[in-house]
């Protein structure tokens, strides 16, 4: 890196500043580099202290006898004994497991060279407990490594002692139940016992122990220095546990002040038994001489604690003694026997628990068989199949067994079993003889198959003979190959590119018709919204109109289309003369009322201007009169009368020689709601 900079300098043009910046780079690197190589160095030297053994560390305290807790001056040196310098920082800690931020450097030592000693002096406070204790006690402690580089921390101690000579009040409390855990309707005992270990005398002691207990406070009275006394308490069980705790109080002799003591709360639980015991050997079948070992293995999962355990059995004796099972735990014994007949075990357990009750508990029976040379039983069992595999499940496999007694004896009766299902039996086997036997399965599953042999020995007793393992698969047949399909690459399509002009002008003939049509389409909505609301106002001033007329005739009163004078009231009803002769050929034409009523538009026809002959205007007349009356040859004679107004009309009138024919006087629906006197006739 320094050469690749020096020649980055010596590159530089000369007059610049790049040789400059080169020489700076340079500094700032060695000096990194001296840094870090003196870091390195010192943390050598700092985990180089592979034992602290050369370091001598002392204490002293003046005064050294006290009456009471106070200052103290304590004196520490620490001295290099070794051949090497001490670089590793070591602090120096009080009786307290305080740092001494006082002595040397802020309560640490940093160096100390071959055969230097370091002290420090200075006033420190003790109290009661280091009183008691008898001494004082400072630590220094520093960091070492080991062979293998790791790092730990050593603590060297220094004790000074120290003499109490003034007044001391200490009352040593012991408290002891029996028993540990209760059975019902047993009886819990709790003894304590006071011990003064203090220098003055205890007066007034009482002691009150838990309600659950005892409501009964115990007076001891007195106890000098350095005696002791004992307090008991019963509690009869029920179906309950029960918990103990007390409180003591005292005064020392001379003074007012009552002392106080507590004792915690111990549980006193009720008795839950979980013993077990399991007698298991390594081997149910040797020969007459061979060795067995018998493991017996004790289980204690209730609270019961058990002491002074003894086992036993009935033809060894005296089998393990001294045992100890505490509530929760696990114990176990093993035993060699050298087996010379077969022999059924079975120990006995004689237990002592902590509730004050001893009882005996028995294994199960362990039967181990001894043979005699060539009396055991042998059978050798082969397994195999016809196929290795099946090609659907459930598959049909064809398994053959092959039983073949080795043994100097006959195995009789020979039962083939799969798991807990006989499947075949033979009735004797000689020794030597072979026995084949095949069977077919539907297995539903594959996986691994075994068969057993189960006969009895020369002993009487059931032995069992495992075949080998035989594993068939499940391989599912191949399918037939699919034909691969060549598929058909459709062939390369060019197309001609569109000339950009001709796309343009299209476009824009297109939006220019789209726009002619959207604005005549607008044109054609608009124009129907116009003539649809027209006509919705007509339709609405039509139909009022045609109510006000209906409301008109319901309110009007009775009218006589035969009768003229009914249209209007009598006293403004005009009087009609009769006609002269010159007059004949002229219509009559009533007078109209100063206000035209709403019905007389329907009653008005338009009829071309005055008739020039009054033959032309009868003719007219007799053609717009009823048919059925033209048909009538008696029908009454019609007569023309003069137009009403300007727009034409005319009135149908009666000759003054004819008879008026007789009908019903025919009235408007306003006679119905609104009924008027009648007009005498």
């Amino acid at each position: 890196m320094i050469q690749g900079i020096l020649s980055k300098a010596q590159r530089a043009p000369e007059g610049g500043t790049g040789l400059n910046t080169a020489h700076i780079h340079i500094r700032k690197i060695l000096l990194f580099v001296s840094v870090t190589v003196l870091v390195l160095l010192l943390s050598v030297g700092a985990y180089a202290l592979t034992d602290a053994s050369s370091i001598q560390f002392d204490l002293s305290v003046e005064p050294s006898t006290l009456k009471a807790p106070g200052p103290v001056t304590a004196k520490v040196s620490v001295t290099n004994n070794g051949t090497e310098d001490i670089t590793v920082p070591m602090t120096l800690y009080d009786a307290d497991d305080k740092l001494v931020t006082a002595a040397f450097d802020g309560g640490a030592l940093n160096l100390l060279k071959v055969g230097e000693t370091r002290t420090w002096e200075g006033s420190w406070t003790v109290s009661q407990k280091h009183l008691d204790a008898g001494k004082v006690t400072f630590y220094l402690r520093l960091n070492t490594t080991d062979a293998t580089g790791a790092i730990a921390q050593v603590s060297i101690s220094a004790s000074s002692p120290i003499t109490f000579e003034g007044e001391k009040v200490e009352l040593q409390v012991t408290r002891t139940i029996n028993p540990e855990v209760v059975r019902p309707g047993s009886t819990v005992t709790v003894t304590y016992e006071l011990v003064n270990n203090g220098t003055v005398k205890l007066n007034n002691i009482a002691i009150r122990e838990n309600n659950l207990i005892s409501r009964t406070t115990r007076t001891v009275g007195s106890l000098d220095p350095g005696r002791s006394t004992t307090t008991s308490f019963e509690k009869k069980i029920a179906n309950a546990g029960v918990e103990s705790s007390a409180v003591i109080t005292y005064r020392r002799e001379g003074a007012n002040t009552q002392l106080r003591q507590t004792v915690d709360t111990l549980a006193v639980p009720l008795a839950k038994p979980g013993f077990s015991a399991e007698l298991t050997t390594d081997n149910t079948e040797v020969t007459i001489g061979e060795k067995v070992k018998l493991t017996l293995t004790l289980t204690n999962n209730g609270n019961i604690s058990y002491t002074d355990i003894k086992v036993t059995d009935p033809k060894l004796g005296e089998v393990f003694t001294g045992l100890s099972l505490p509530a929760g735990q696990t114990v176990v014994q093993s035993k060699e026997i050298t087996m010379m007949v077969p022999t059924n075990f079975k120990f006995s357990v004689a237990l002592q628990d902590n509730t004050g009750v001893t009882q005996t508990e028995t294994t199960n029976e362990v039967k181990v068989s001894a043979y005699q040379e060539g009396q055991r039983m042998r059978l050798n069992v082969q397994l195999s199949a016809d196929r290795d595999n099946v090609e659907e499940l459930p598959g049909l496999v064809r398994f053959t067994v092959v039983i073949t007694n080795d043994s100097n004896t006959v195995a009789t009766p020979v039962n083939l079993y799969y798991g807990d299902a006989r499947i075949a039996s033979i009735e004797k086997l000689e020794p030597g003889q072979s026995n084949t036997i095949t069977r077919e399965f539907n297995i539903s599953q594959s996986g691994r198959f075994r068969f057993s042999v189960r006969t009895v020995d020369a002993l009487n007793n059931t032995v069992s003979f495992d075949s080998n393992e035989l594993s068939v698969g499940f391989v599912p047949p191949t399918p037939a190959p699919t034909q691969e399909v060549v598929p058909t690459v459709p062939p390369v399509v060019t197309y001609s590119p569109i000339p950009v002009g001709s796309v343009d002008g299209t476009m824009e003939k297109g939006r220019d018709a789209m726009l002619i049509l959207v604005w005549a389409l607008g044109i054609l909505f608009a124009g129907s919204l116009v003539l649809f609301l027209a006509s919705s106002l007509m339709r609405a001033r039509a139909r009022a109109q045609s109510q006000a007329a209906y409301d008109h005739l319901e309110v009007a009163p009775k009218r006589d289309f035969a009768d003229p004078t009914t249209y209007q009231d009598a006293d403004d009803a005009p009087v009609v003369e009769p006609a002269t002769a010159n007059e004949e050929a002229a219509p009559l034409v009533p007078p109209l009322t100063e206000e035209e009523l709403p019905h007389h538009k329907y009653l008005k026809e338009d009829v071309p201007p005055v008739a020039e002959t009054a033959e032309e205007t009868a003719t007219e007349v007799v053609q717009q009169v009823d048919p059925d009356l033209q048909a009538d040859p008696e029908a009454e004679k019609v007569i023309p009368t003069s137009p009403l107004d300007d727009e034409g009309g005319y009135q149908l009138v009666r000759g003054e020689d004819e008879a008026a024919p007789e009908h019903e006087r025919r009235t408007r629906r306003a006679a119905k709601h609104h009924p008027l006197p009648q007009d005498d006739e």
